[in-house]
């Protein structure tokens, strides 16, 4: 599996998506590599896959995966916030500078990148715009085209930014990867193994990693993607503010699904284009977005406290591993009760021995009951 550097030379293509709701960091994959090809060709381009250990890289640094000013609307005193692990209740304070960051999460892996960082320098610009339209939103709601076009790029982009999107990426690019070589090797396509080393180069026993800059370049490429964007302009917004008494919470996956007709054994998944499905995305730990087709009521209101709870059930089910909170009381409160329940993109595949399956889902939100039966 391997390859000369010279085996394919890429034209250098744009993330650049037509339409009017384009967002302005749809240029971040302005890079000499394949940025759209189908699978399973971009699987196997020089230095997209490694088999074996990891790939060795210095020079680490901490990037945020939910701005820091965006973590800033959920702290009470816009210097520190909660974090919570969902499956342990584990609680600890810490500042928006460590909070929701890992290590060369938006690095460019590839060896002659020019600059590994570039992705996180040109993310940590574009974010300054969208600290702008974010505050305008909460201060004035969205008064315009402009408001609404922005504040839509931004849920989108905090929908495929996050650590569960790009961790459903590695998994089903690896997937697809091991998939396509065990039949390979099952049809006696792959060259023999030397002698002693059959089992350990056995394709079910390799461990397969996708380079991050793969994960990046499909994580960017549906945040960029205008059919997205525009079925989310199409939808009814509300912007609901929290009671006098509440707030709103906020996770590693903060952009939640919600479906009143989804059931835990369906065979089907949800999607923007369902009729009954809503979107919700805390802006503040005083203001939520929500989309959807059914409410064409009005804009803005403020939530009921028993509405307040049921938005921030959806947040705690669709967080992957810890949530975000300016108090701890009721947030773990309610954090214990749900915890066991989770929502996302799923994947998985079917060997039927000549070949083979890959499905993937979205498992939305489901209605409270649906998780007591």
């Amino acid at each position: 599996m391997s390859a000369s550097s010279t085996w394919w030379k890429p034209p250098s293509v744009p993330l650049t998506p037509a339409g009017p709701a384009k967002p302005a960091y749809a240029g971040l994959f302005n890079q000499p590599r394949p940025l759209y090809p189908l699978p399973p060709y971009s699987l196997w381009h020089p230095g997209a896959v490694t088999l074996g250990g990891p790939n060795g890289m210095s020079a680490p640094r901490k990037h945020h995966y939910l701005s820091q000013f965006y973590l800033r609307g959920f702290s009470a005193d816009e210097q520190g916030i909660y974090q919570i692990e969902k499956a342990t209740l584990r609680t600890y304070g810490s500042s928006l500078k460590d909070a929701a960051a890992i290590r060369d999460y938006h690095i460019l892996d590839y060896e002659d990148a020019d600059d590994p960082q570039a992705v996180e320098k040109l993310l940590s610009g574009y974010e300054g715009l969208l600290a702008a339209a974010l505050e305008r939103v909460i201060e004035h709601g969205i008064r315009d085209q402009k408001d609404h076009n922005e504040i839509i790029s931004f849920v989108s982009l905090m929908r495929f930014r996050v650590p569960a999107f790009k961790s459903f990426i590695s998994k089903s690019m690896s997937d697809l990867v091991r998939s396509t070589g065990v039949i390979l090797e099952r049809n006696g396509m792959l060259p023999p193994p030397p002698d002693g080393l059959g089992d350990k180069l056995r394709m079910s026993s390799l461990k397969i990693e996708i380079r991050n800059w793969a994960c990046l370049q499909h994580m960017f490429k549906l945040a960029t993607d205008t059919d997205l964007i525009k079925i989310m302009m199409d939808m009814h917004y509300e912007l609901i503010e929290a009671p006098a008494d509440g707030l709103f919470l906020t996770s590693d996956q903060p952009v939640a699904l919600f479906s009143p007709s989804a059931t835990a054994k369906g065979l089907y998944g949800a999607g923007l284009a369902d009729h009954d499905i809503e979107l919700t995305f805390p802006l503040t730990r005083q203001l939520l977005l929500k989309l959807s087709w059914a409410n064409r009521g009005p804009n803005h209101r403020v939530a009921s406290m028993s509405e307040l709870e049921e938005l921030n059930r959806r947040t705690v089910i669709m967080a992957d591993l810890r949530l975000f909170a300016s108090e701890l009381e009721r947030a773990t409160a309610l954090i214990s009760r749900y915890k066991a329940f989770t929502a996302g993109i799923q994947s998985s595949s079917i060997d039927t021995g000549n070949s083979a399956f890959h499905l993937s889902m979205f498992r939305p939100v489901l209605r409270s009951e649906a998780y007591c039966s």
